[in-house]
């Protein structure tokens, strides 16, 4: 019988191998279930369920989740938080703490819900969401990551890398990409031409080996939002990514996938 957990804090850090000091490889976020795989002194190797991705975590950060009850949360709908990063939940009677774009719960017409047997409220905000078309809803929750400092492995305001920027931003619109911009580079359709890029598009850039090491987000006509340093927005055409502030090009394109269906654009 598989052995599960959820995330029921804003986030829990997952790491390249069982120890705090290892490689930070990825970061659940508030809602994401998981499947324990083994256990090695204080650390679980875990698999995420919304995207399949293995890693370490604490021990003493697990939130035991019933294969019934993972099931039932699978198998229902739920909400994305797409409206911003300062999204406030609490557990009863606890303090209050933030979740983060892209963290998920049951749906509910009440800003209360149960999870993994704890109530939570939604304080503040207001539940809010938002409208239009996805690509711009998309655009409008990568927006709002405009500036969060680059970091390894990251997914939030406070420290983000660039396949954790377009998994993040793509969970807003109810699309789950795979974690590493070379697994996100296998989906979707084509697109031969930057000319025919638009928005909500994915660029591709490889280095000098020709392996994919770095995603963005087509913005706009000649624009990309990506993070490299920190979420940008910069020029792109044919060549790849050219840096303003640096006056040269940064990163050399290799793909452009639609991952938004024509019919939902």
């Amino acid at each position: 019988m598989s052995l599960y957990g959820i995330v029921n804090l804003s986030l829990i850090c997952m790491r390249a191998e069982p120890s705090h000091r290892a490689e930070l490889v990825n970061q659940m976020l508030f809602g994401e279930p998981y499947e324990v795989l083994e256990q090695k002194g204080d650390w679980l190797r875990v698999n995420t369920c919304f995207y399949p991705y293995e890693g370490w975590i604490d021990a003493n950060l697990y939130k035991p989740f019933s294969e019934k009850s993972y099931q039932e949360y699978m198998n229902s709908p739920r909400e994305v938080v797409s409206f911003g990063h300062d999204w406030m939940t609490h557990c009863l009677p606890d303090a209050p703490f933030m979740i983060f774009l892209g963290s998920q719960f049951p749906k509910s017409k009440e800003p209360i819900f149960r999870l993994g047997g704890v109530t939570y409220q939604l304080t503040y905000p207001p539940l809010q969401r938002m409208t239009g078309a996805p690509y711009q809803r998309l655009l409008k929750s990568a927006s709002i990551l405009v500036r969060a400092p680059y970091m390894w492995g990251g997914k939030t305001i406070a420290g983000i890398d660039c396949s954790g920027l377009t998994q993040v931003c793509f969970q807003t619109i109810g699309i789950t990409l795979p974690r590493d911009a070379s697994q996100q580079a296998l989906i979707g359709e084509s697109i031969d031409f930057i000319e025919e890029a638009r928005e909500g598009d994915l660029v591709f850039f490889d280095n000098e080996d020709g392996k994919i090491t770095h995603v963005g987000i087509i913005y706009g006509p000649g624009k990309v939002l990506h993070a490299s340093g920190s979420v940008r927005i910069d020029q792109i055409d044919q060549h790849g990514i050219h840096s303003y502030e640096l006056k040269k090009y940064t990163h050399k394109l290799r793909l452009i996938k639609r991952i938004i269906p024509d019919k939902k654009k």
